[in-house]
């Protein structure tokens, strides 16, 4: 089996963990880093959050990286949110041209941006829920069981709407609306390290910046030790989230 994951605060990592195999890859690396994607087993899974009830546009973009590479293959997706996922697995199926199986799980929230993030407790709670459904999913992949990718009218439409609404909305150059509280930053490099879109750098001083790539993965703003990056007036005094599997 091999795995591809896109994650901004650690979700997706401890799926993928949890699902278990040596042939892990981060989505986000390997089109970064142009490392060429090799396919050989016959199972492929792809794991990653939703944004607005659809996947992350780099996603989307590798599934059409890898759509010759699959034709014979039985592939898999497993999207995750903090509540309804809607249909994602519509928009994979588009960009793959195949979808054997889709899965959803509820994962913590790391929504900073329009709700709040998961406590402490209601992560805990959340996670140990994951897992059991995990381990589901886990044996329906083993036995390559298939699932439809289109849930019922009213997710489809969630997914609809809300992907046009996201890409109308949420437009890359945001450099303006995050700011830095240079009094808590120590300049350690981890938003710039963790950022899946390379999309921070740092100025003459070496704090950090942002360009015009974001996605909206709310890695810098979650994975930050000292709450040092912000997004308007909305994060300043909300809580930040991190899945205990990652390592920053």
């Amino acid at each position: 089996m091999t795995i591809f994951y896109f994650s901004g605060t650690g979700n997706s990592v401890d799926i993928a963990d949890k699902i278990g195999d040596k042939n892990v890859y981060s989505i986000p690396c390997l089109i970064n880093e142009k490392k060429e994607i090799k396919i050989s087993d016959d199972c492929v899974g792809i794991i990653f959050p939703v944004y607005s009830f659809a996947p992350p546009k780099m996603v989307l973009e590798f599934c059409s990286l890898i759509k010759d590479k699959i034709k014979d293959k039985y592939v898999y997706t497993i999207a995750h949110g903090g509540g309804l996922c809607g249909s994602p697995g519509i928009f994979i199926y588009k960009a793959l041209q195949k979808l054997d199986a889709y899965f959803d799980l509820i994962m913590p929230s790391n929504d900073v941006f329009l709700t709040r993030v998961s406590t402490e407790e209601e992560a805990k709670e959340v996670l140990e829920n994951a897992y059991i459904e995990i381990e589901k999913i886990k044996e329906k992949i083993n036995n390559k069981e298939k699932s439809d990718y289109k849930k019922n009218i009213f997710s489809d439409l969630l997914s609809y709407i809300g992907k046009f609404i996201f890409d109308k909305l949420a437009k890359p150059d945001i450099s303006k609306k995050f700011y830095v509280v240079k009094e808590r930053c120590v300049k350690c490099g981890i938003c710039k390290k963790n950022c899946p879109n390379l999309n921070i750098d740092y100025d003459k001083e070496g704090y950090p910046i942002f360009k015009n790539n974001c996605s909206y993965c709310s890695a810098c703003i979650n994975l930050c030790p000292f709450k040092a990056i912000n997004y308007k007036k909305k994060t300043e005094h909300k809580p930040r989230y991190k899945n205990p599997i990652l390592k920053i």
